[in-house]
């Protein structure tokens, strides 16, 4: 075949794509974009920190602050799970409404209260916005789903690479509002220039301001399908399959996304059966063992890179290459998962982060560059977590019940948090930085373990139910 015709083909192809399920994928990749701010916080904890020990005096560290991030991601997960729920019951447009009027005004709110405390500032930035994130987290995805159920690695590729993209836009507003001169922190650790300071609390008006438009996006654009949907992909797949060579090259795609009969499917309750599920507990223990490891290096890997770099614009685009490569990871995995399953490239993903994280520390004696391409490997490799294990969930016990199965395992993963990064701070503190990322990647082996032995319980079908078109002008 030419490459005309092959061109041809592709244009077809996306002609014939629901026009209303790209805009829904289009809307939900806008609002992850604003999600994403979570990403920006191992950027924005080096002034946050030097504007609360510096200018309101307190006696806080790297250490103490990392809590503000940890409490952010705490909140996720009661948040994801709620999401879900109220998606069902409300739609996904109020439930995305609600949960970005909450990140966005507490992150608006933080202009205030970091000119407060420690405390209140964790209870706006940390609690409020957290909350907000996990709220609108998943109804974008679960929406893609059903306009594409054939596509799960593709949407969640798709949705959630906005959500590692969303960083570059804030991280680049950052460095370049507080820092446009480039100072460099003082002997210890912390930014001492008036200037910078100054520009701290208004900061967070801007964040507040670029989130609200990009979820306004996301309340307007994301819309489940119009009743019978489902049937029409299911007609149009049998009348595909009738054409010759089409039963051999089809059968894998259905094997790999877990797509067959299954009796439980219409029961709405049956997503808690599966939580007792040996697979949902081999899909927690990858997703939380990755998600520390994210954790580790989102916390302090710009306090660590300033005990060896002493040059605060180079670090700021460390951080935004790694939010290219938070995205591109995301939408590459989803679309190896789609070709390859889950457990392959899970496996995959949580060798390579392993072994990144336990060579991390030797950047410090090496070059910048070194430094940037580790960190540029870590987030390609760790933010496939995110994609591919969503998918899993999908793929294994069906779209109906995947939000509140994969909304538990983040739940899950946000309880253990805060164990975590007590756990983080006294390494921390008794030993250093290298030995943080020695004991991440230790436990990124152990959600390496459980996904080498991760069997699937057999296929389920994946077809939007009638029920689901009841709230779908929301």
């Amino acid at each position: 075949m030419d490459g005309g015709s092959r061109a041809r083909r592709l244009w077809d192809g996306a002609r014939r794509l629901p026009r209303g399920g790209v805009i829904a994928v289009a809307a939900g990749f806008l609002l992850h974009l604003s999600l994403g701010i979570m990403y920006t916080y191992g950027n924005l904890t080096t002034y946050l920190t030097s504007y609360l020990h510096v200018r309101l005096g307190l006696s806080v560290d790297y250490g103490d602050t990392m809590w503000i991030g940890a409490v952010q991601s705490i909140c996720q997960g009661p948040g994801v799970l709620l999401g879900s729920v109220c998606c069902r019951r409300f739609g996904p447009r109020l439930t995305i409404l609600a949960g970005s009027v909450l990140c966005s005004v507490g992150m608006a709110l933080t202009c205030l209260t970091v000119q407060t405390s420690f405390a209140t500032t964790t209870l706006s930035y940390g609690l409020m916005s957290g909350v907000g994130i996990g709220l609108a987290y998943t109804s974008p995805l679960m929406v893609g789903y059903q306009w594409f159920p054939h596509n799960r690695g593709v949407v969640s590729g798709v949705v959630v690479g906005g959500y590692g993209l969303g960083s570059i836009i804030l991280t680049s507003v950052q460095t370049s509002y507080l820092n446009p001169e480039n100072v460099s922190p003082e002997d210890d650790g912390f930014f001492h220039d008036d200037a910078l300071l100054d520009r701290v609390p208004s900061l967070f008006l801007i964040q507040g301001a670029i989130c609200a438009a990009l979820q306004l996006c996301g309340v307007l654009g994301v819309r489940r399908p119009p009743p019978g949907h489902g049937e029409k992909l299911s007609e149009e797949t049998e009348v595909k399959s009738d054409a010759p060579g089409a039963k051999d090259a089809g059968d894998s795609l259905p094997e790999k996304l877990g797509i067959a009969e299954d009796p439980e499917e219409d029961d709405p309750k049956a997503w808690r059966k599966h939580l007792l599920t040996i697979q949902t507990l081999q899909l927690l223990l990858g997703f939380v063992m990755n998600a520390y490891g994210m954790g580790t290096v989102n916390s302090f890997w710009k306090a660590f890179g300033q005990t060896f770099i002493k040059d605060d614009h180079f670090l700021a685009m460390v951080g935004i290459g790694s939010s290219v490569f938070n995205m591109l990871g995301r939408m590459v995995w989803g679309l190896v998962c789609d070709a390859w399953g889950y457990k392959p490239t899970m496996v995959a993903i949580t060798g390579l982060l392993g072994a990144l994280l336990f060579t991390f520390p030797s950047t410090s004696l090496a070059s910048q560059g070194m430094f940037l391409v580790w960190m540029w490997s870590i987030f390609f490799c760790v933010s496939g977590t995110f994609s591919v294990v969503v998918t899993g969930t999908a793929a294994t016990f069906g779209s109906q019940h995947a939000g509140h199965i994969y909304g538990v395992i983040f739940l899950t993963s946000a309880l253990c948090s805060p164990l975590v990064s007590y756990a983080a701070e006294v390494v921390l503190e008794q030993w250093g930085f290298a030995e943080v990322y020695l004991v991440g990647g230790s436990l990124v082996c152990i959600g390496l373990a459980a996904t080498l032995t991760f069997k699937s319980r057999g296929n389920v079908k994946d077809e939007p139910p009638a029920a689901e078109a009841e709230v779908s002008a929301l």
